[in-house]
């Protein structure tokens, strides 16, 4: 198994369990998604406290159930909740870009780095445009609000259909781990 973690944090993204497809002539990664269900039972949880003598057990359900997108539940990917402005957003994707131009040209030339902007920077834009369609998510770790790191971000859509959720990420975002 593959395992796509975030080139600047380290943080976990997905797997090669989803069907992974390069598009915009493989500068994004984009995958379909769906909903599943964590189960925990809470009565197996050892939060360090004892049961009271005294008083009889509680009647409580101790089956906790978690809803959301596999890449949350599996590799507990967040989902920002404070969503920058159009503006804000593209303003994070120029400086992004500018420093993942520089990554790849320290780890792979001069032109690779200008093949990837040439292929990157016209479908960024595009995704720019329909920028309130989307919804964000980013590693545990990241803090995407900080002006002064960088991280790998998904942007969450839904097909032409409006039922089936995709994700899509700048692939030079993220690094391969066999595992």
């Amino acid at each position: 198994m593959i395992i796509y973690k975030d080139r600047f944090t380290g943080d976990e993204m997905f797997s090669d369990s989803l069907k992974l497809v390069e598009v915009a002539d493989g500068a994004l990664i984009e995958f379909d998604s769906k909903k599943v269900t964590d189960t925990t039972d809470m009565s197996t949880v050892n939060i360090g406290a004892n049961a009271s003598a005294e008083e009889a057990p509680e009647d409580v359900d101790d089956i906790v159930e978690k809803k959301d997108y596999e890449i949350v539940i599996y590799h507990r990917v967040k989902y920002e909740e404070s969503k920058p402005t159009k503006a804000e957003f593209k303003s994070y994707i120029k400086r992004h870009l500018k420093k993942l131009v520089d990554v790849i040209k320290a780890e792979e030339g001069d032109a690779a780095a200008d093949e990837f902007k040439a292929k990157a920077q016209p479908a960024l834009m595009k995704i720019i445009k329909s920028y309130d369609d989307y919804d964000l998510y980013t590693g545990e770790k990241a803090d995407f609000n900080d002006e002064t790191s960088h991280c790998a971000v998904l942007l969450l859509n839904f097909r032409e259909d409006g039922i089936t959720p995709y994700f899509t990420g700048i692939k030079a975002d993220f690094i391969e781990e066999k595992v």
